[in-house]
């Protein structure tokens, strides 16, 4: 059986976080073996570091790419190419695309230098398919709190449009490898067409 690895991408409160779990139940609930994990957060390494980055705001975005790139080595060496090994499905709520457009569009590093450095951390392995919830960063106010924002939230809106354009240029340049989902629908609607994206990868 042919395995597959879906990312789910997006700014911070785009609804990403809740649709990788109702893309689990889905498939779960229909008998599909898969596993949701997440970036950072997916290993204990990558614990440690998603709190060590949300308590230390001055850190520099060249620093904070090699953490979330050490947390991706060890999240595809022990959690990710086993559960495709293993014949599960992974669903994972974030992955390469945060990076790029985070600390590449966001921060301003080279992208070509953050390429070659996930291309270490993942060692060939990336999602057949990443789904973006796109959504405008004016309307997230009334999707979150500002007490649960972390470092990369807190720089702001400037900040996070550049990240959403940056993500919307990640899926224009890879056609094939990105599908874009208008997250400010409600909750049932994106889930419903993200199950239809992800169907051809799952049942062929």
């Amino acid at each position: 059986m042919v395995t597959s690895f879906i990312a789910l991408e997006g700014i911070d409160g785009s609804g990403k976080t809740t649709q990788a779990a109702l893309l689990y139940e889905f498939l779960s609930s229909n008998g599909v073996d898969s596993i949701r994990t997440q970036e950072p957060g997916g290993t204990p390494l990558g614990l440690s570091i998603s709190q060590f980055i949300k308590s230390n705001r001055g850190i520099t975005a060249f620093a904070e790419s090699l953490l979330f790139n050490a947390d991706r080595a060890e999240h595809v060496e022990k959690i990710i190419r086993p559960a495709l090994i293993n014949g599960s499905h992974v669903i994972c709520d974030r992955f390469v695309g945060s990076t790029l457009a985070y600390q590449g569009y966001g921060r301003g590093l080279p992208l070509e230098k953050l390429i070659n450095l996930c291309d270490e951390a993942c060692q060939g392995l990336y999602p057949i398919i990443n789904i973006l919830l796109d959504i405008p960063v004016h309307t997230l106010d009334s999707r979150r709190g500002a007490d649960n924002r972390d470092a990369i939230e807190a720089s702001g809106a400037t900040f996070l449009d550049r990240v959403r354009k940056g993500y919307l240029e990640l899926a224009r340049k890879s056609p094939s490898h990105w599908a874009i989902v208008d997250g400010s629908r409600s909750i049932t609607e994106v889930s419903m067409e993200i199950q239809s994206l992800v169907r051809p990868y799952i049942y062929g």
